[in-house]
């Protein structure tokens, strides 16, 4: 018996070490990044409004001046106690220590020291009772413990104090970035770019590179930024300058390549392409247009650094460039190319940057490119290992930065399932396979996207090129509510948890946009189907993410919520209106079969029907004028028309149903009989079961001797058991042209409708491919 209980005490104390470093954390970790760090001292720092001062000792207070700025700002709102009785001043030291003997004493005497790990942006923070001290080596050190000062001053406002501790922080990576896609249909505003740089800073990140195409306002070529949507020379500049004072570098960034297709559409620059979105490498005038960009983009921005892009070029065996790609090789053009793009950005004493997938299909380009360009290798997906995206780059000895991806391409919000799960598994193959650094990246293909929605994988980005730590997903999950929004109740990341379930749930094709869009009202004399329990399902899980949404208490950066609760009332209405319009569908079914027998009825049902469609009008009127609301937050007027289309198109088909009806029971009461489902468009049928309805397709192929399904089409890119193919990826047919694989989305299910692709053709034969997941092995 006495056994047992020395092994139950034991096991209790051996629970309780288990459990204690999470206590610990919880009380003490709650920052972003997470600090290196971290020694829980005795005693607390009070804060009392009138009773502490900021000093700084001998440094360079001109590039620290946004540092008090910030800390007078976060001290007139949460410093709000009076104390009468309180005599003694605290004070708040930031300094250098090898540059103010002074300093270095107080240093000494509160037993800091500064170690070599900590770098050109490492710090130490000391709380004590009396005094609170910032020190680093360098001004960008002093700048990030202010960051971590500012969160922590959040985390205890409520206490008036903070415990007394002693943190010790520098970065795995020096170069620390995001790359914002602002070239497919947001273009955000100066001032909202600025509120980015804030918060990106107060994240510790410290590069910004926003991708451009056409939107770039220069004075040589002004003629292709858009109205409404560019951003001039001396914009950049204004930001440039800004950037600077939160110690972030802007790097100028201009696609140089392929995607050039929004240029290549004007008359004036269309001799310039060698296809419809590739610009020429041998053509000496498509050369110039870029000399001329760059001789306004470079000196404008303070980076000793050009992102030139140079991804996805597609289209080099393609058009003008065959004879060339067919003598030379597509390495020999494409690296001469990216060269030349390399030499003229030495004149501004800029060094270049580049997309590393080209050179990964063709590997014999990083034979011939200069190791002086930093390339980029990026990757979305989930693996086991990263280090096949880096490696071969790296030992080929250039310097490489590592680039996950926040994926908002043909997505209402990006899929946080996949992009956590990315963004720390390619930066920590980054750290090992010693990456120059991150390049966090943002794409909006579909120019349908809000930033607000972005920040949870930012946040994820920032926290791992800082500290590449193995936390678990719960742990971070509490860091960047209560960092980032200063939520104390959770709800944000539960109902965050709840629009990701929405990804696993079959009618939301993965969170596809294009369900959003879909025509749910099916034309005159055609008949659509719903599952009505899948899009419950739907219904259910959005509704649960609105509940957690709304009881969110975000005292900071709550803007973003907004875009948030748009994306709830997105999915709430995709379920509501197919459950609904189901639901008026068999109203309007049930009234044609009681209309000889029993007209109060048949009238009841009639009513019914027209009130849920009058519903669903209702709830896109209200949200398409939230999400206009929410697109001016952020963006320029630029494309707001075209991403509010979705909601005039969906009102459109249902005012029309709604006339239809309108009619349909006023002939009725007029005597006659009510016209057929089909002819109101409402012939809507429920199913079970769900259909594929996201493919790649590839082809036409022309059908070789009516070989049909017997000749391997594809096996010059593989062949028919070996293809993965991506969006984009070509394939070399047999009368020498090459067949991309293009996505298609079938706006109905259960019907897989191709003729609007390959209706012009005879006697061909096309390929549809789509990627099956299932957690178990089944049949299906």
């Amino acid at each position: 018996m006495i056994n047992v209980k020395i092994k139950l005490i034991q096991l209790i104390l051996l629970v309780f070490v288990l459990i204690l470093p999470e206590i610990v954390s919880a009380q003490g970790e709650n920052l972003l990044p997470l600090p290196k760090n971290i020694e829980k001292l005795n005693g607390a720092f009070v804060m009392v409004k009138d009773k502490t001062i900021i000093h700084f000792a001998d440094v360079d207070t001109s590039k620290l001046q946004i540092c008090r700025k910030q800390l007078n700002l976060i001290f007139a709102k949460y410093f709000t106690v009076k104390s009468k009785n309180e005599r003694k001043i605290r004070t708040i030291w930031m300094g250098i220590p090898a540059r103010d003997q002074r300093f270095k004493e107080l240093c000494l005497r509160y037993g800091i020291s500064l170690s070599d790990s900590l770098g050109r942006e490492g710090y130490v923070l000391r709380v004590a009772d009396d005094a609170l001290i910032i020190a680093a080596q360098y001004e960008a050190g002093l700048f990030y413990g202010v960051q971590t000062l500012k969160q922590l001053i959040r985390n205890y406002a409520d206490k008036h104090n903070i415990p007394a501790m002693e943190i010790s922080d520098w970065p795995d990576f020096s170069f620390r970035g995001v790359h914002d896609d602002i070239s497919r249909g947001p273009v955000p505003t100066l001032e909202y770019m600025k509120e980015q740089i804030r918060r990106f800073a107060e994240l510790k990140l410290n590069v910004v590179s926003y991708y451009t195409e056409n939107i770039v306002a220069t004075k040589s070529h002004g003629d292709f930024a858009p109205a409404h949507g560019s951003i001039t020379i001396d914009q950049w500049k204004e930001l440039d300058k800004y950037a600077q004072k939160y110690f972030i570098r802007l790097i100028a960034n201009f696609q140089s390549f392929a995607h050039f297709e929004k240029i290549l559409a004007y008359p004036q620059y269309e001799s310039l392409g060698a296809t419809e979105r590739l610009l020429s490498p041998v053509n000496p005038e498509a050369f110039k247009l870029l000399q001329d960009v760059y001789s306004e983009m470079a000196p404008a921005f303070h980076s000793p650094y050009f992102m030139v892009n140079g991804d996805e070029t597609w289209d080099l065996e393609r058009g003008t460039l065959k004879e060339y790609t067919d003598s030379l090789g597509v390495a020999k053009v494409y690296a001469d190319f990216m060269i030349k793009l390399q030499n003229e950005l030495k004149k501004y004493n800029k060094r270049m940057i580049m997309w590393a997938d080209v050179a990964m299909q063709h590997p014999e380009i990083l034979d011939l490119l200069p190791k002086d360009i930093i390339m980029t290798a990026w990757n979305y997906g989930v693996h086991d290992s990263y280090s096949a995206f880096i490696n071969p780059i790296t030992s080929k000895g250039f310097e490489t930065l590592v680039s996950p991806g926040i994926l908002n391409s043909r997505r209402l919000m990006p899929d946080y399932n996949i992009v956590i799960a990315n963004i720390r598994g390619l930066i920590r193959a980054g750290l090992q396979e010693k990456a120059l650094g991150v390049l966090n990246t943002v794409w909006d293909d579909d120019g349908d996207a809000l930033f607000a929605r972005d920040w949870y994988g930012i946040a994820c980005g920032a926290d791992q090129s800082w500290n590449v730590n193995n936390q678990s997903l719960n742990d971070f999950n509490r860091r960047f509510s209560l960092a980032f929004y200063n939520d104390k109740s959770d709800k944000f990341m539960q109902s965050i948890r709840q629009l990701m379930k929405l990804s696993e749930i079959a009618p939301t094709q993965g969170m596809n946009y294009a369900v959003f869009k879909d025509k749910i009202i099916p034309a005159l004399g055609k008949k659509t189907f719903i599952n009505r329990a899948e899009w419950l399902s739907v219904k259910i899980t959005a509704d649960s993410a609105a509940m957690f949404l709304k009881k969110a208490e975000a005292r900071i950066n709550a803007q973003d919520l907004r875009a948030l609760h748009l994306t709830v009332g997105q999915y709430q209405f995709m379920a509501d209106s197919r459950l609904n319009n189901l639901s008026a569908a068999e109203n309007y079914k049930n009234a044609c079969l009681l209309q000889k027998e029993n007209r109060k009825r048949t009238e009841k049902e009639l009513l019914k029907s027209l009130n849920k469609i009058d519903d669903i009008c209702l709830r896109i009127i209200q949200l398409k004028t939230e999400a206009r609301e929410c697109w001016l937050m952020e963006n320029k007027t630029y494309w707001l028309k075209h991403y509010l289309e979705p909601y005039d198109e969906q009102l459109s088909m249902f005012e029309r149903v709604k006339t239809n009806l309108a009619e349909a029971i006023n002939d009725f009461n007029a005597g006659y009989y009510l016209p057929p489902p089909n002819e109101i468009g409402l012939s809507i049928e429920e199913i079970r079961g769900q259909y594929f309805t996201d493919w790649l397709l590839c082809g036409p192929f022309t059908n070789i001797k009516n070989a049909g399904r017997k000749q391997d089409y594809l096996k010059n890119a593989g062949g028919e058991s070996g293809i993965n193919p991506r969006e984009g990826d070509a394939c070399l047919s047999q009368d020498g042209s090459n067949k991309k694989w293009i996505t298609f989305h079938s706006p109905q299910n259960a019907v897989i409708d191709l003729n609007a692709v390959y209706s012009k053709n005879k006697e061909v034969i096309a390929y549809a491919f789509c990627i099956i997941e299932s957690k178990r092995q089944r049949s299906v």
